[in-house]
């Protein structure tokens, strides 16, 4: 009987212990000065609405919402809103359950590593005023087969599109000045560039 108790008594704390934001289904916070994002458990639906840059993180698990949803497991959708002109660095790094992705075209930078291992996600849109895209922020996009890059390009970082590994076809626009190392290592399908 004893020990009956003492385990009613562990799963209660253990219980009481596990945070609110379990208890809602969406979650809401601050990634930018003027930026904010909404997460729904119901939907998988993520958003980030707001004007100007997103804040940049030093280690993907570095954003305040990468503990609250799960290992992102539950994030199917990201939604960038008009107005966001900056994916700060490690905002979105291993969001591979998401299916998909939309940009606004307000963006012209996108972060190192900012949208790093979106593995499902099978087309992206890039906006046509994007003028950078620094270190390894495309990577890990397993499933796309072509990427269409802005004419107003002109920075491309270091590994940018590493582990691509279906894309056969990209374009370099011509006012890119920059091209960093290794932009296509593990590209295994790439023919045309």
């Amino acid at each position: 009987m004893k020990k009956a108790v003492s385990i009613l008594i562990t799963v209660c704390i253990i219980l009481c212990a596990v945070p609110s934001f379990y208890a809602s289904d969406i979650i809401t916070g601050k990634s930018g000065d003027n930026i904010t994002y909404t997460f729904s458990f119901d939907t998988g639906v993520f958003t980030v609405t707001g004007t100007g840059a997103m804040y940049d993180y030093a280690q993907y698990w570095d954003p305040p919402y990468h503990w609250s949803i799960q290992n992102k497991r539950a994030v199917k959708k990201v939604v960038i809103g008009e107005g966001i002109t900056r994916i700060g660095s490690n905002s979105f790094s291993g969001f591979q359950y998401a299916e998909s992705i939309q940009l606004p075209e307000s963006l012209t930078e996108i972060g190192e590593n900012a949208l790093g291992s979106f593995s499902r996600v099978k087309s992206l849109t890039l906006p046509k005023n994007l003028k950078r895209i620094e270190y390894r922020a495309l990577c890990g996009f397993s499933s796309i087969t072509s990427l269409v890059l802005p004419d107003s390009l002109t920075y491309i970082g270091e590994n940018a599109f590493e582990f691509c590994s279906e894309m056969t076809s990209i374009n370099i626009p011509k006012n890119v000045e920059t091209i960093g190392a290794c932009l296509f290592k593990d590209c295994y399908q790439l023919k045309n560039v």
